[in-house]
């Protein structure tokens, strides 16, 4: 089991050099991701280049994603048990009350037995909070949530659904989810090298049994078919070959909480791909506006929704709050609950 894992790591790291130097030789290089994902990523990289324990630990140390709760160092992880020990009303700690509100949306969404059906794995060492007999982090649930609407509003167009295109995947949670609860489904996952990296490390070790297309596969199809993705599981592609992916491959395309955080020529690049525009079904969770990259504001007027026929939009319940922490030396003493940007929710089929 050790040698499997050492050389799942082994080649993921690999084939993240491989994508970086393909990424920062091509005509759209890292640089034009914006500057939120790049300082981000950036950072992940030199991350996983110094030690490949990194990525074993990715959700415990906020790899390539922030979750609640977390520990980034044995420093915060130590001190972050000792508030666990504290009454609720005197508690300093922002992850632990975003946790007591997290799971008060498990119970007022009716989310308890799907998180029960669909529990959190010990992949990527995440660290837990524990309620009345739930484990969870604030991430994991978000996860559910989307599940949850995928359930009510997508499944009776599963007939039409057999290939799903997730842009900005990340470590593969969502793409997870909906394998495991419909195994005949095959997903796309496009997003940056680093974030691939990781989603062929987690995916791989959820589901050892799982056909994946990492970038020797993908470098080596050209353009990538349906015929393609559906001999695996998993396709992984990097967000610089989204040209070779051909019209008409997805039967559903979906993207959760990044679109906005791109710079607006990576957005227009995505909804305006041949992949995009011809997809059956559209799925999405974002803020009505964000300006994450200085001077590029998108906002939910940017979205090609007159292009379909609205299944479901509603305002997000799962996003309305933030917990700022004030903290010396990264040892929080008070912790305050602000209101975040407004998210909405759109399910919809593409008209004609």
């Amino acid at each position: 089991m050790q040698y499997q894992q050492n050389e799942l790591i082994s080649r993921a790291l690999g084939e993240l050099d491989d994508q970086i130097n393909v990424f920062n030789n091509s005509s759209l290089s890292r640089e034009t991701i914006g500057k939120f994902w790049f300082d981000n990523i950036d950072k992940a990289y030199k991350k996983l280049k110094d030690d490949p324990e990194n990525l074993i630990k990715f959700r415990r140390n906020n790899l390539v994603v922030a979750d609640y709760p977390s520990g980034t160092s044995d420093r915060s992880e130590i001190y972050y048990k000792m508030c666990l020990l504290l009454p609720s009303f005197l508690q300093p700690h922002p992850a632990i009350k975003a946790c007591e509100e997290t799971y008060d949306r498990i119970e007022d969404l009716n989310l308890r037995e799907l998180v029960i059906a669909n529990p959190i794995s010990d992949v990527g060492s995440p660290l837990y909070y524990v309620k009345n007999g739930i484990r969870y982090t604030r991430r994991w649930i978000r996860y559910i949530y989307l599940l949850s609407l995928f359930k009510q509003y997508l499944e009776p167009h599963m007939q039409e659904i057999k290939t799903i295109l997730d842009i900005g995947s990340s470590y593969g949670a969502f793409p997870y989810l909906i394998k495991k609860n419909y195994p005949d489904s095959h997903f796309i996952l496009i997003d940056l090298p680093e974030q691939n990296a990781v989603a062929h490390y987690y995916l791989k070790s959820e589901m050892p049994d799982c056909r994946i297309a990492g970038f020797e596969e993908i470098r080596e199809a050209g353009t990538i078919t349906r015929d393609f993705v559906e001999s695996y599981d998993f396709v992984l592609v990097p967000c610089f070959y989204l040209d070779r992916l051909d019209g008409g491959l997805a039967d559903l395309v979906t993207n959760f909480v990044s679109l906005p955080e791109m710079s607006r020529e990576w957005f227009d690049l995505y909804l305006q791909s041949a992949v995009f525009t011809t997809s059956k079904y559209f799925y999405t969770v974002n803020p009505v506006a964000k300006e994450e990259n200085p001077g590029v504001k998108i906002t939910v007027l940017d979205m090609p929704f007159n292009d379909y026929e609205q299944i479901h939009f509603d305002i997000c319940p799962f996003f309305q709050w933030q917990y700022l922490g004030k903290h010396v030396r990264g040892l929080y003493y008070r912790s305050e609950k602000v209101p975040r940007p407004v998210n909405y929710e759109y399910i919809g089929k593409r008209k004609g």
